[in-house]
């Protein structure tokens, strides 16, 4: 993992050493792309699954989870992998590939044919360039003014690894969807307690029995759901099992946060309450927002649909630049994992021919 050298054009730059990035190298490799290199900007491929907290595990099976053919038996097909096995898994995955990390891009634009990408290492250049880098780096929190006179620990989703929640003490998670739902799990099994701080009315999903039997058929139900339409929401509500939970603990779900002070919350409608910390399961944002300032007006990349510019695989009015990963990019699955598999494996023939 050497400096590049900015006196070489690639033909193919990627940037991101995730899962879209290291799926869509081992498929550039497979076909037999030679001038090709991942930018990665953590010290290790993989490395946001590397800062996930130890007790997450992915929610859907491994059998909708690998990402090359020669993986799938890696687990039991019905294995849910922890954040810690999906991290060496992806460290594994990069064996053979041409990847530079601490590598930060920081500014892209075109030239004529070619791509300048300004980087850690200096100036590279590419004849073609594959945005891959995901949501999970731009964590999305709440104002710093907001949280500026706190004294408890503030933690969001992407930090939590090493976090220990204690017995008898009162945690307010921010959120309601999936990681809202995995955090007070881990309060509740600590019988810690716990309030909920969102928007709008928390939505559930399945039950632990229609759950199991929808991850467990996951792909044929996917295949129904795309005959109805091929984008749907790709926001995963909180678990089921968790309805129970919350009114079992006699959690209170209040409104926004308006300010902390000190320990003291204070809510939107005037309520205060006091907390020994906070966790901020508000999700991810678009990583690759900034990059795209030089091609697209800023309120169409702010969007929250990012889809709005991006469908299929290479962008509107740029020819070359290319996305992997993006939400509804193909379908509503492109996001997870199971999506990146089988975009990635049509992605790589299609820069092969370029």
């Amino acid at each position: 993992m050497t400096a590049p050298t900015s006196k070489h054009t690639y033909d193919i730059i990627i940037i991101g050493a995730g899962p879209a990035g290291l799926c869509l190298g081992q498929h550039l490799k497979e076909n037999g792309v030679k001038s090709f290199c991942i930018l990665e900007k953590g010290p290790a491929p993989g490395d946001s699954w590397s800062a996930m907290p130890e007790w997450l595990r992915l929610i859907s099976y491994w059998q909708d989870n690998y990402l090359r053919p020669q993986d799938e038996k890696r687990f039991a097909p019905y294995h849910q992998a922890s954040a810690t096995e999906f991290s060496q898994y992806l460290r594994e995955l990069s064996n053979g590939l041409e990847i530079h990390t601490h590598s930060t891009v920081s500014s892209l634009q075109k030239e004529g044919d070619l791509f300048s990408l300004g980087t850690t290492y200096g100036e590279l250049k590419a004849k073609a360039v594959v945005l891959c880098v995901g949501y999970y780096s731009e964590p999305v929190g709440l104002d710093a003014e907001v949280l500026r006179e706190a004294t408890i620990p503030v933690h969001h989703f992407a930090d939590m690894r090493g976090v220990r929640f204690e017995a008898h003490k009162k945690y307010l998670v921010v959120g309601k969807a999936l990681s809202a739902g995995q955090v007070i799990e881990q309060i509740h099994d600590v019988l810690g307690r716990f309030d909920i701080s969102c928007r709008s009315e928390i939505k559930f999903g399945l039950g632990p029995l229609m759950q199991k039997f929808f991850l467990r058929h996951l792909e044929r139900i996917e295949n129904l759901i795309r005959k109805i339409s091929r984008n749907k929401s790709s926001k995963v509500p909180m678990d089921g099992t968790l309805k129970a939970i919350i009114k079992n603990a006699k959690a209170e779900v209040r409104p926004p946060v308006s300010k902390v002070q000190g320990k003291t919350v204070y809510f939107k409608d005037g309520t205060h309450s006091d907390y020994e910390g906070i966790v901020l399961a508000t999700g991810f944002r678009y990583a690759g927002t900034k990059l795209l300032r030089g091609f697209y007006r800023e309120d169409s990349i702010i969007s929250v649909e990012l889809t709005q510019l991006v469908k299929g695989f290479e962008a509107p009015l740029v020819p070359h630049l290319y996305f992997l990963g993006v939400d509804n990019q193909v379908d509503f699955t492109s996001r997870f994992l199971r999506g990146i598999r089988r975009d990635a494996r049509v992605l790589a023939q299609l820069l092969k021919t370029q």
